[in-house]
């Protein structure tokens, strides 16, 4: 019987949930769940393989570990109390550096 547990062949880039599928991420500690759109995070992370977001992403409860992260395709039920977390700004924040010179 082979292992179950072998490599990906292939990774799943985030251009390829682009349509109407979304990213939910899961907390396995505190159970906090949040759907998010595609592009929002290509927007922060690149178009990276949605497993590597599970290291990328953090729990905003805490730091509780790494988080579930799947894409997914609501249905009629699913999306009637959905909510999705949009994008408004990436807040860069800068700090001086000093350097003494004679």
């Amino acid at each position: 019987m082979p292992d179950p547990y072998w490599p990906k062949k292939r990774d799943y880039p985030l251009s390829n949930v682009l349509g109407r599928d979304l990213i939910r991420t899961k907390c396995a500690y505190c159970k906090l769940t949040h759907a998010y759109r595609p592009e929002d995070l290509i927007y922060i992370y690149g178009d990276v393989d949605i497993d590597s977001l599970t290291v990328r992403m953090k729990c905003e409860g805490g730091d509780h570990g790494y988080l579930d992260v799947k894409a997914f395709s609501p249905t009629g039920s699913e999306a009637v109390g959905l909510t999705i977390r949009k994008l408004v700004r990436v807040d860069i924040k800068r700090f001086p550096v000093w350097r003494e010179e004679k």
